[in-house]
Formats: C-alpha cells, sequence, structure tokens
C-alpha cells in the first residue's frame, strides 16, 4: 500500500491496521460480560442415591419333562387327576 500525498515521497506502510482487530475484540469482551452471569446459574437437580444392594431374584422355572414312553412329568413328580395344564395355572398362582 502507498501512503497517498506527496508524488515524490511513496513509501510503503509496514504496519498493521488494528482498528478491525480492536473492534472484535471489544465484541467478543461484551459477549463474555454478558453471557458469563447467565453461565453462574445453575438449576438445582435433586439426583437419586444409588444403593449398593445387589438385588438377586431367582427365576421362576417349571421343569416339564416328557419320556419316550409318552409319560408327562412336572417337577419331577406325574400330575395327577388335573393334569400338567392345571399344575401350571397353580404353580403361576404361588409366588
Amino acid at each position: 500500500m502507498a501512503i497517498l500525498g506527496d508524488s515524490d515521497n511513496e513509501d510503503l506502510v509496514s504496519e498493521i491496521n488494528v482498528t478491525p482487530l480492536v473492534d472484535v475484540m471489544l465484541v467478543l469482551l461484551t459477549v463474555f460480560i454478558v453471557t458469563a452471569p447467565l453461565l453462574m446459574n445453575a438449576v438445582k437437580v435433586k439426583l437419586p442415591q444409588a444403593s449398593a444392594e445387589v438385588a438377586i431374584t431367582a427365576p421362576k422355572t417349571a421343569h416339564i419333562s416328557v419320556t419316550d414312553a409318552g409319560e408327562v412329568f412336572f417337577r419331577s413328580a406325574a400330575p395327577g387327576a388335573g393334569g400338567v395344564d392345571h399344575r401350571v395355572r397353580a404353580a403361576q398362582a404361588t409366588p
């Protein structure tokens, strides 16, 4: 860039124009000043507390076996007069 003025003395400007830099820095400073108080306000949340107890539940299983001869066993016992359906429904009702 040449300095306008005397045509006899044309020197190049080797300095940085800091005006745009100062403008940008002032805008950033203003943004930080405005947003900093907003970041200090926090929403209080009541978090649940975790317990160290492990809940072990035994799965409810019903073993039904059928032999080669066609005999049906429910929990290693032959079902009575009600059959397997009655025993399974009775087992579901009990915890």
